[in-house]
């Protein structure tokens, strides 16, 4: 076999007599498979593998036709033709585009403007090819034979004259006509005359002329521009107008011979070659519907006759019993669709018959040979012929049974998970996916939950027949279950293994029963078919849930058993959930109630020891006062000393006491929070004084933390609000900018917009990272160490909940290194209302 690089490989010797045919395609298998189907023709078959060997080729050699494939590397067939084209000596060679792929009507039509005088489309009808093929060759050869006449009617004419000619133009099988130099048809041989119908007398008496053969079109105009640039013409088709009035096709060409100043017309009948293009249409049609359609069982339907032809799936798939080819006729296969879908199926047939479209589908039930419904999904196209009957439909059938069950199941376990993730509550989410599963799946539904203790538990049972349902509790109330309980429950619940039959038998309900009883129990239930699964999650059988089926006949398959497992690892999860969530709340149940007695505990001694390190501090400072004064006893001269000291540890002790107050209130704040008793005392208030109030006894702290506090109150804002609450705000933003902008300046400012205050803090320290800025206001949240910053991280928390409760907002705008601003909004109108008040209860003071 010859590379791609090599060079034109000829198949059969030069012989005289035989026509060169060029075939090009860059595979080797394609050149060998047009090569067997040409080689009954006899000639001599010139094989290259890319456009530049094809050129090569018709620079060496005359060629009767060249076969060229579209789709090569390098040059595209395309771009070769256009070259074949181009040159004077070649481009009146016959060309056919062979392809694979460009099937559309675009690229057929580029081909024949390419100069193509064919386009097939691959795989294509042999015989059919070859005929074509052999129009060419058998025209070359006439057209071979008659320049070869011509050359020796010209030897002949100096020789033996007109009339060794005559013979020879008569001889010929291809008609042939001469035409002087005005257009007057003059001569033409008997082939010419019977083509056409006319007799010799006819034409001699000037009867015969072009006009009356056929009209002027632009083929015509294009003909006599080329025979006049170029001396000879493209062959063209059209169709002669016989004298008895029927039509023939023929392949017409012209050439000047100028030394008799005569033009000769050769005309071929393509009356075979039309007959074998119309089979190839027929053909390349059926085979084009027949891959539209969806590959399963393919059958072609005879309109007229009601004959279908089917694959061997109709057997395979379906169950149908065929012979050859034939099957159930169209009235036996319209018998098979459902009765509910026949109506439907048989109007949508009449409307594309009947002209609406060329394209049916649809999707039905079809019985099987066993009796058994196929969900099926049928796709098809109908044939028409010359006059636009329709004459056959071509399509498939699909069996889209198990795609529907699956999408059936699909949307089922879609809608038991939004059930599922409807609530927390264990119970009554295994109750929802009870009542959902029957009847869908299942004609009854029981689940069974693993108790703390071993014991096992029902929670929920369902059955299409709800009588059926007290036998299941009864079997619950006479029977309590453990480990060791014969049911399938149980057996799943100990083992954590799936457990089903698809048809219950009697020795299956005698295991399952420990005695007459419970035997009598189980019958009642008319369980034909039984399937159980493990509620499992995280390693952890939590439950099992049993399926049964029987008043409706069906029975559980080994898919049914995914399904179920499936559907029962949702609903494991949402048990899961709910008891981790049931765990989480009581944590934080007891969390609060902790938080608040640890909180009130912790107070109760704060406050008595705050009272008297503010007396001592009083006594002490009294004593300064009298040493100073002169009223001190010599003796207690020397304790002035000592009373400074003492005040001075009396005011770092009560700094101390101070700061675990605020933090005992925070927690207080949290635990009201969290129960929802934070109490709000709304009065009219001037935000812009109590800011005032906070940054006074901030003063010493500012100076300490070498901070210049700036104010900016141009205005009053008074709102609706509570102030110890408003209080606690500021004092939590300001504490912050003290501690974290330590040695930069800090502004507070008050401005009133649009019905709203503004409460603006900004600080010049150390700045809040990106990723912090979304959770600083959570609870225990920090965004800096605990190590160099003390506190819990409940101030912003309490300040936004504040705020919140306020009818506000609060903001947070930061970058490392360029400090922070907090803006709070409130409306002046204060929180809008509400339903009844909470209970009421003091706000946390420090």
């Amino acid at each position: 076999m010859a590379s791609r690089g090599s060079r034109a490989l000829a198949v059969g010797s030069e012989v005289e007599g035989q026509a060169n045919i060029l075939l090009v395609d860059d595979h080797p298998a394609n050149l060998l498979a047009l090569a067997a189907v040409l080689e009954p023709l006899g000639q001599r078959l010139v094989q290259v593998q890319s456009g530049e060997e094809a050129l090569k080729a018709l620079l060496k050699d005359d060629f009767a036709a060249i076969l060229l494939d579209v789709q090569m590397p390098g040059l595209d067939g395309f771009e070769t033709a256009k070259l074949i084209k181009a040159r004077e000596k070649t481009r009146h060679v016959p060309l056919i585009f062979l392809t694979a792929i460009h099937r559309e009507e675009a690229h057929i039509l580029n081909g024949y403007a390419h100069g193509a005088v064919d386009y097939v489309v691959k795989p294509f009808d042999a015989d059919i090819l070859r005929t074509k093929v052999s129009v060419f060759v058998h025209l070359h050869e006439k057209t071979e034979a008659l320049r070869r006449q011509e050359q020796l009617l010209r030897q002949r004419e100096r020789s033996a004259g007109q009339a060794a000619l005559k013979r020879v133009i008569e001889s010929s099988p291809m008609g042939l006509a001469f035409t002087d130099e005005a257009g007057v048809l003059r001569d033409a041989n008997d082939a010419f005359l019977r083509l056409v119908g006319y007799a010799r007398e006819e034409l001699e008496r000037g009867e015969l002329t072009w006009t009356q053969l056929s009209s002027t079109d632009a083929s015509h105009r294009e003909a006599r521009r080329q025979l006049a640039e170029d001396g000879s013409t493209v062959p063209f088709e059209l169709e002669y107008r016989r004298r008895d009035g029927s039509r023939v096709p023929v392949l017409v060409g012209s050439a000047l011979l100028p030394e008799e100043q005569r033009t000769l017309t050769f005309v071929l009948d393509l009356t075979e070659r039309r007959r074998a293009d119309e089979a190839l249409r027929q053909s390349e049609t059926r085979y084009r519907l027949a891959t539209l359609a969806t590959s399963e069982t393919i059958y072609d339907w005879e309109i007229s006759t009601g004959h279908i032809h089917w694959n061997e799936s109709l057997e395979s798939v379906f169950g149908h019993k065929r012979e050859g080819t034939q099957g159930p006729d169209i009235r036996a296969w319209e018998e098979l669709i459902h009765p509910e879908d026949r109506a439907r199926v048989a109007r949508g047939l009449t409307q594309v018959i009947s002209g609406e479209g060329t394209h049916w589908e649809d999707e039905y039930r079809l019985r099987r040979g066993d009796g058994s419904y196929a969900r099926v999904l049928d796709r098809g196209y109908v044939a028409h012929d010359a006059v636009g009957r329709p004459v056959r439909m071509v399509g498939a059938m699909q069996d889209v049974s198990a795609a529907r069950a699956r999408e059936e199941q699909l949307r089922f376990l879609a809608e038991v998970s939004n059930l599922l993730n409807e609530g927390l509550d264990a119970r009554a989410t295994l109750e929802r996916l009870a009542q959902r599963a029957v009847p869908s799946i299942a004609d009854g539904c029981v689940v069974d939950l693993v108790l703390p203790a071993g014991q096992f538990k029902r929670v929920a049972a369902v059955h299409v027949e709800p009588e059926r349902m007290r036998g299941v509790w009864e079997l619950e109330r006479r029977y309590p279950r453990g480990p060791e309980a014969k049911e399938p429950a149980a057996q799943v619940m100990r083992t954590g293994k799936s457990l089903w039959t698809g048809e219950v038998e009697e020795e299956h309900l005698r295991a399952f029963s420990g005695d007459e009883l419970q035997l009598q129990l189980l019958r009642e239930l008319d369980m034909r078919s039984f399937l159980c699964v493990p509620l499992r999650t995280r390693e952890r059988v939590l439950g099992a849930l049993t399926l049964v089926q029987g008043v409706s006949g069906r029975r559980f398959r080994e898919a049914d058993v995914h399904l179920a497992e499936d559907l029962a690892r949702r609903a494991a999860l949402a048990v899961d959930n709910a008891n981790l969530y049931r765990e989480a709340q009581e944590a934080v149940r007891s969390r609060d109630e902790f938080l608040s007695v640890a909180s009130h505990e912790l107070k109760t001694p704060l406050t008595p020891l705050m009272l008297k390190l503010q007396g001592l501090q009083r006594h002490v400072e009294a004593l300064a006062r009298d040493g100073a004064n002169g009223h001190a006893e010599p003796a207690a001269e020397g304790s002035a000393a000592l009373a400074e000291r003492l005040r001075a540890d009396l005011a770092t002790s009560r700094s101390q006491v101070l700061k675990l107050s605020t933090l005992v209130d925070g927690l207080l704040d949290v635990t009201r929070i969290g129960a929802g008793r934070l109490r709000l005392d709304l009065e009219e208030v001037d935000l812009a004084s109590v800011v005032r109030e906070v940054a006074g006894r901030f003063s010493d702290q500012a100076v300490k933390a070498r901070c210049e506090l700036q104010l900016r109150l141009p205005e009053p804002a008074v709102g609706r609000w509570d102030r110890l609450r408003l209080d606690q705000v500021v004092t939590n933003l300001l504490s912050n900018a003290l501690k974290y902008g330590a040695g930069s300046p800090v502004v507070l400012s008050v401005h009133v917009n649009a019905g709203e205050a503004h409460l603006r803090v900004q600080d010049a320290g150390i700045g809040i990272a990106p990723e912090h800025l979304a959770r600083i206001f959570g609870m225990f949240e920090r965004a800096v160490s605990e190590r160099h910053y003390g506190g819990l991280g409940l101030g912003l928390y309490i300040t936004q909940q504040i705020v919140l409760a306020l009818g506000g907002r609060i903001d947070v705008t930061s970058s490392p290194n360029e400090g922070a601003l907090f803006t709070v909004c409130l409306p002046l109108a204060g929180p809008a209302p509400e339903g009844p008040a909470p209970e009421p209860e003091a706000p946390a003071q420090g």
